[in-house]
């Protein structure tokens, strides 16, 4: 892989450092970034982090393995209800969805970063053409996202640790790699909604800019135009290359969500209906949201940007209804071409579009699983 920098303005630099940090303490960003210049600075990729974060991928992915199995044996597994075939199977696709799933994230991140530099390079070159929108409240979201991420996921595993009785030593020692392991595939997601919402912003300053030369406030409407088109082109291809660097990551991190959507209310089922009944039990009910969370994560992020594109092209039909000279009645013609040719949309491997659509599907699925899993436990009840 090339070792050439990838320039950035301070801005966006500033915009993405919240989950750039966190996600290069958890191996999922094994970059070096430093100041070139007052406005701009270099993200490099660094071979030496990144094999690093190999070796510590695969002793993470053998200890949370070890940790489940040993785990298993303990009676605490066994005095919440956790008894039948069935429920060493759900807890097993559990514990392996995310140790998998997180260790491919780390060492695949040399395929991603070929993508990811020529999207936030594509990032800069808009933001010379079109000044961004909404960078502060992008800034504090990630900012705030970033600390929960800090903050509640560290208090569920302990709370979670308390629930199964394991809150020492040992029990550190077996969940540790597991609690770890899921903290880097959510890093993992918030990265994809970084990008997507980053996305998001530059087509918002599309739009802003369309909105301008509708209302007259423009100054030079022939080099606003122009850098619209430039612009949309820039981010067709940023889109494109998102799609093309997640789609197999998009499709894991949704399927982790829908596994874990189905197992965790079972999971929760089982314990109530257990011997030893306690107020920690309820701590599954976090998970869930936990779950619901990630899911609509991706969901919303992706509908929203979609939804603002949808608005360019309103906005250049308007255009065309407005007085313009011959010159720039053809480069709005083609830019209503191209906005109609190349619809902006979020696919992954399995899935030909990623939205809200997507809920419809993932509820009625959980819906039935729901019921053929309660059958096997009112069966087990009754006997």
């Amino acid at each position: 892989m090339s070792e050439k920098n990838v320039i950035v303005n301070q801005q966006l630099l500033h915009t993405i450092l919240p989950l750039l940090k966190l996600s290069r303490f958890v191996g999922l960003c094994p970059v070096a970034y430093q100041p070139l210049h007052k406005n701009f600075s270099g993200i490099r990729w660094s071979w030496k982090i990144y094999a690093l974060n190999f070796l510590f991928a695969v002793i993470f992915a053998f200890w949370g393995m070890w940790g489940f199995i040993k785990d298993m044996q303990l009676a605490s597994f066994v005095s919440l209800g956790f008894t039948d075939t069935i429920d060493i199977v759900i807890s097993t696709s559990d514990v392996t969805d995310i140790i998998c799933t997180s260790f491919y994230f780390v060492i695949s991140t040399p395929k991603r970063f070929k993508q990811l530099k020529i999207i936030i390079d594509n990032f800069d070159k808009i933001d010379f053409l079109i000044p961004p929108v909404r960078v502060k409240e992008i800034s504090h979201t990630s900012t705030i996202l970033g600390t929960c991420w800090t903050i509640f996921l560290p208090v569920l595993y302990i709370l979670d640790l308390f629930m199964w009785g394991n809150f020492n030593w040992r029990g550190i020692n077996s969940y540790c790699a597991y609690y770890v392991s899921y903290s880097v595939v959510i890093m993992h997601e918030m990265q994809y909604w970084q990008l997507i919402t980053l996305t998001t912003s530059r087509i918002l300053g599309v739009n802003t800019t369309l909105e301008e030369i509708l209302n007259g406030k423009s100054a030079d409407i022939n080099k606003s135009l122009s850098a619209i088109i430039k612009s949309y082109h820039l981010i067709i291809d940023s889109i494109n290359r998102i799609n093309q660097c997640f789609s197999i990551n998009a499709s894991v991190i949704i399927l982790s969500c829908y596994i874990h959507l189905v197992t965790s209310p079972y999971q929760l089922f089982v314990m109530i209906t257990s011997n030893e009944t306690s107020i920690l039990n309820y701590v599954y009910l976090l998970w869930v949201s936990l779950q619901i969370f990630r899911l609509m994560l991706i969901l919303e992020v992706c509908h929203n940007c979609t939804r603002e594109s949808q608005k360019t092209r309103s906005y250049v039909v308007l255009l065309l209804v407005c007085k313009l000279d011959n010159n720039m009645k053809e480069d709005a013609n083609t830019f209503l071409f191209v906005v109609n040719k190349k619809k902006i949309k979020f696919e992954a491997y399995g899935l030909q579009k990623i939205d809200r659509s997507l809920l419809i599907s993932i509820a009625d699925s959980i819906s039935n699983y729901w019921m053929i899993l309660l059958q096997f436990s009112r069966k087990r009840i009754t006997v």
